[in-house]
């Protein structure tokens, strides 16, 4: 079982209070899979935490749809500022 998981479940024995699923959840730091939170519950063994997948980096295509939805919503606002005398374009 985790550590984290293991302290959170006896902090909880050692103020009197039942481990359920949500204060367990409550107090975790770092994100805990439900079912690994139930299985410690229940009594049983868990070895260790599932490393988290990285997250893919984004296609060129998404890079490139990004880049343009944001210029597109940050266009009026250049536009009023503009107006204004301040220009934000980088040179």
């Amino acid at each position: 079982m985790s550590n984290e998981l293991t302290d959170v479940i006896n902090a909880l024995k050692q103020e009197g209070r039942k481990p359920t699923l949500a204060l367990v959840k409550a107090r975790l730091r770092s994100p805990v899979p439900l079912p690994l939170i139930i299985k410690a519950l229940q009594g049983e063994q868990v070895d260790s935490l599932p490393e988290a997948q990285p997250l893919a980096p984004f296609s060129p295509a998404q890079l490139a749809w990004i880049q343009d939805y944001v210029a597109k919503q940050l266009a009026p606002y250049q536009a009023a500022l503009k107006r204004h005398g301040i220009d934000l374009e980088e040179n």
